[in-house]
């Protein structure tokens, strides 16, 4: 599916969904880099200015709402588009947003997309293409319930 080896960032807690996510996106072509913390994610998108990140929502040390609340103040890392991956349906996790904001006092901007865990590989490669060919896709179609159906 990818055209050349556009890089992803994986950050995410479980080693067994870095492996999966990491092959899906290595066999479409892409060249996926984990990290298994906030602060491992952090710097690596830092460095490594990746095309995309695959977040978990629940990822260790912070959330992944600390996390994306950081990439999103970032001058520089803000334009990287985002896909939420969790075990929490999108309704949990928007609630779980709004708590979120109210604690740091600052309203985040949706994430570019948002998966259950485990997503299905065909699903996720066809939301990465649609957000890597840019802007002109429409978003509301990429966001989804942990249960597959199309918000």
């Amino acid at each position: 599916m990818a055209t050349s080896r556009q890089r992803i960032l994986i950050v995410d807690g479980d080693p067994d969904m870095r492996v999966f996510l990491a092959t899906v996106l290595a066999e479409a072509g892409f060249e996926p880099t984990v990290a298994d913390c906030t602060e491992k994610g952090l710097k690596q998108a830092t460095n490594a200015k990746p095309a995309l990140i695959l977040l978990d929502a629940q990822v260790p040390l912070h959330s992944g709402c600390d996390i994306y609340r950081l990439l999103k103040e970032d001058p520089v890392l803000q334009a990287i588009p985002v896909i939420m991956l969790s075990v929490l349906s999108s309704k949990t996790y928007r609630h779980y947003r709004k708590l979120e904001e109210g604690r740091v006092g600052a309203r985040l901007p949706e994430p570019d997309g948002f998966l259950g865990k485990p997503p299905e590989a065909e699903d996720l490669l066809r939301r990465i293409d649609c957000l890597l060919a840019g802007p002109t896709v429409n978003q509301d179609s990429l966001t989804e319930t942990a249960d597959g159906r199309s918000l």
